[in-house]
């Protein structure tokens, strides 16, 4: 299984680590890089590395952020926030030296606080020496013990807190075990060893069953599966202009959905549908966000599957249950969709799902060298009678 060193995807536990400031490791930083104090005004940068690093999808988020854990403290900075500057001046890495936000700490440890590196420096050898310098800091200022919250979805990150000698504090070990027990299979740490490791169903945050299917987010190993189903011509025979023709499109077009489903402003949610005895591909189905709106997302909708599970009530199946996702988990207001009015078996599956038709565009689009029409779609959140009885809930 392969994800991204910050994926969405992934199920998401907050996990906290802690380790004691004697006998800290020390890392030199590569050739060209220094350290360097916060100054009055390096907010935004703050603010720019975090968002490159994906702590926050928009500059808004990072400030929210930034007015949370620092504007009422901002004087201490100078002596607890640290970056990396590269050879430039450019300040590329940020870690801070900080106390308990919550409140809840009364124990006196130093807190270790917003650890980024900019997208573009990723794996350069930063992180490690980053982290023991503003140890250092830490203990420097008087802390003899250090803790970190981070969560599942910075997997990659935990491994370098457990490298560096950080180990689940106990009471969040029992709280969050699932949360350990996917970092430690995502990570193989020897330092998890004794977290048992979970299967791909327990790691993704969107895995959704019913009866007889499993609609879930594609991981690395679909793409094969992706290439054939997007490439069958039968299958895509009434979306045409969304077939895939070469393997170098596929491929291109794979990396970006795995790359969008892993980050924190995710637009689309196309799932993988496979059958649940045979672990068969059936097709795909989900929608894109195409805005959000005070009453929540607005989304398009599509779905495709082979001809050998047409007819079966696999499609309608599929589509009710991410109509369950998406009104009761995922924030969705109004859900579209539509058809060519000729693909009757599409519309059915809307009309028993029970979608409302809004209209009919005579000669819309053009297909197969004919001008045919299109049959609109929508249920908005208030016009859904709810989940079937017999689709179970998504597992977490």
């Amino acid at each position: 299984m392969k994800f991204d060193n910050h994926d969405a995807r992934i199920r998401h536990y907050e996990l906290l680590l802690e380790r004691d400031l004697d006998s800290l490791p020390v890392f030199p930083l590569p050739d060209g890089y220094r350290f360097a104090f916060y100054r009055p005004g390096d907010r935004d940068i703050w603010i720019d590395i975090e968002k490159s690093a994906k702590e926050f999808a928009t500059w808004e988020q990072g400030l929210a952020a930034w007015e949370m854990y620092y504007a009422s403290n901002e004087a201490s900075l100078c002596g607890r926030m640290v970056f990396v500057e590269n050879a430039a001046g450019e300040k590329v890495a940020t870690a801070t030296a900080y106390i308990d936000t919550t409140g809840q700490d009364q124990s006196g440890s130093g807190w270790l606080h917003w650890v980024a590196v900019r997208r573009e420096y990723q794996g350069r050898g930063l992180s490690k020496p980053l982290i023991a310098y503003v140890l250092g800091v830490m203990r420097a200022l008087g802390h003899t013990h250090g803790k970190l919250p981070t969560q599942t979805t910075s997997w990659l990150a935990c491994k370098v807190y457990l490298d560096l000698g950080f180990r689940p504090i106990p009471r969040n070990a029992v709280n969050s075990r699932d949360g350990w027990r996917i970092v430690r299979t995502l990570t193989d740490h020897p330092a998890l060893a004794d977290f048992e490791p979970v299967s791909l169903d327990e790691i993704l945050a969107v895995w959704l069953e019913t009866k007889r299917l499993i609609l879930r987010d594609y991981v690395e190993e679909d793409f094969e599966a992706y290439f054939r189903l997007k490439s069958d011509k039968r299958t895509m025979y009434y979306l045409q202009d969304i077939q895939l023709s070469s393997r170098e499109e596929a491929e291109r077009e794979f990396q970006e959905i795995l790359a969008d489903a892993a980050s924190p402003d995710r637009r689309f949610y196309f799932l993988h549908i496979e059958r649940k005895d045979t672990r068969e591909q059936v097709g795909s189905i989900g929608y894109t966000v195409r805005e959000t709106a005070l009453q929540g997302k607005l989304v398009d909708a599509g779905y495709f599957t082979y001809p050998a599970f047409w007819n079966q009530g696999y499609t309608t199946e599929a589509l009710r249950r991410l109509l369950e996702f998406a009104f009761e988990k995922n924030g969705v207001y109004r859900f579209s969709t539509g058809c060519l009015t000729e693909n009757q078996g599409s519309e059915r599956v809307m009309q028993k799902c029970g979608l409302i038709k809004e209209s009919e565009r005579p000669d819309w689009t053009q297909h197969d060298g004919k001008l045919k029409t299109r049959a609109e779609y929508r249920l908005l959140k208030r016009e859904w009678s709810g989940p079937k009885k017999e689709y179970k809930e998504e597992k977490g």
